[in-house]
């Protein structure tokens, strides 16, 4: 007999118990209203299943499908690790693919604007002129 969360041996006198200890227990009660939760956004957000998120971010082997940073990439010195978001048509509700929480951010805001884009490039290519002009 071993636990279900720890997956270690239990000495169990009772054999209908599941977890080794209470740690565990609420561990797999977190991880199961997570998932839980996890589907029914994903579900009514998206209109995609937990599945389909899984398979997605496994055809982009774990990463944002635009700066490739993994899932597990921390984006400031906080602790918090964040998942991929899913990346949708803001008109249309068509999701696209996965993106890292920085990524997703700068699609949503530029999303249909070319010249905003362009703009940006400009703006960054500027001070990336002046510092290589700086280093001479």
């Amino acid at each position: 007999l071993t636990c279900k969360t720890c997956e270690q041996p239990m000495v169990a006198k009772n054999t209908r118990r599941l977890y080794c200890n209470a740690k565990c227990k609420n561990a797999a009660r977190h991880l199961f209203h997570w998932d839980t939760y996890r589907e029914n956004k994903l579900q009514t957000t998206y209109g995609i299943s937990l599945k389909d998120y899984e398979q997605k971010l496994q055809d982009q082997q774990g990463v944002c499908d635009l700066c490739g940073n993994p899932e597990d990439f921390k984006i400031s010195s906080s602790a918090r690790v964040y998942s991929l978001c899913v990346d949708h048509d803001h008109a249309t509700g068509e999701v696209r693919n996965l993106l890292c929480r920085k990524c997703n951010l700068i699609v949503g805001y530029v999303e249909n604007n070319e010249e905003l884009i362009m703009q940006a490039i400009k703006y960054l290519n500027k001070f990336v002129e002046l510092k290589r002009v700086k280093e001479l």
